[in-house]
């Protein structure tokens, strides 16, 4: 399996390309998951995004079939934008379309504030600029707080009983809550609980006018976390940004609305970057 090393750390990655083999200087695509997530959450749009653009998926530090960080570690926003800088630097990737979804979109968002140049557009699934204010006592299942939680539950027990927070609950089948959950068991419990809680300081929204490439937000009109005025909001204060809402539909559009996103985005691309169109 590839990998690359930072600091001691092997990220693993993927990268599926069905474009044309005779084309060259393809545009590539770069998909980071959400919190204590993994690349796998993006398995239904791979057929329909990789037959256009080479598509990368990385497994953040800590999540899916990558190592798990030193004790010492110490998560944040800006140590995770670093290590997508990294990867890519490794791979010799100079400019990339990111989609993101939930706190990968934040990483995304960064990325894009502290390397513009690197950003040919960013496509932002069920992602937050702010986390709503109930949200940490929602996480903290009447303990302390969401690390505790985390810390007492193990992640796979957290996350099924916060699930609805994660996966629209009526839309997700008891199998994909499950896998889901496992996915997210990857993520040691120590290292989920210090990410956890970063969450509630976080606020993008200073920053949104800076983003200055095409942008497309992917969210469904029940989310909790991406809330519909929020979303109303980003997209005003991002210069050139689209806003695609699925108004049925709970948090994680990415996976119970995978297809439906995936096409969005295709056509959003194909839009803006027409050297990919068929």
């Amino acid at each position: 399996m590839p990998f690359v090393t930072i600091d001691d750390c092997e990220i693993y990655y993927d990268m599926i390309d069905l474009t044309e083999p005779w084309l060259d200087k393809k545009d590539i695509i770069v998909m980071h998951h959400g919190l204590c997530r993994s690349s796998e959450v993006w398995f239904a749009w791979i057929p329909i995004l990789s037959r256009y653009f080479p598509v990368l998926r990385i497994d953040a530090r800590g999540c899916g079939r990558s190592s798990k960080p030193k004790e010492d570690f110490e998560p944040s926003l800006d140590a995770f934008t670093r290590d997508l800088a990294k990867i890519l630097n490794t791979l010799d990737i100079r400019k990339v379309h990111f989609i993101g979804e939930s706190f990968g979109g934040i990483i995304g968002l960064n990325f894009t504030k502290t390397c513009p140049e690197r950003v040919k557009s960013l496509i932002l699934c069920n992602t937050p600029c702010k986390l709503p204010e109930n949200l940490s006592d929602k996480y903290a299942l009447s303990v302390k707080d969401s690390a505790e939680a985390i810390l007492s539950l193990g992640v796979q027990e957290w996350c099924l009983r916060t699930i609805g927070y994660r996966l629209d609950d009526e839309l997700a089948t008891e199998e994909m809550k499950h896998w889901y959950a496992r996915e997210m068991a990857h993520t040691p419990s120590g290292f989920a609980a210090k990410w956890v809680s970063l969450l509630p300081g976080l606020d993008f929204t200073p920053y949104l006018s800076d983003i200055g490439c095409p942008t497309l937000l992917l969210t469904g009109g029940k989310s909790a976390i991406s809330t519909h005025d929020q979303q109303q909001m980003m997209k005003s204060s991002i210069p050139t940004c689209e806003l695609f809402v699925l108004p049925s539909v709970g948090h994680g559009v990415n996976v119970v609305a995978a297809e439906e996103c995936a096409q969005a985005t295709l056509r959003f691309l194909k839009t803006h970057f027409q050297r990919n169109s068929k």
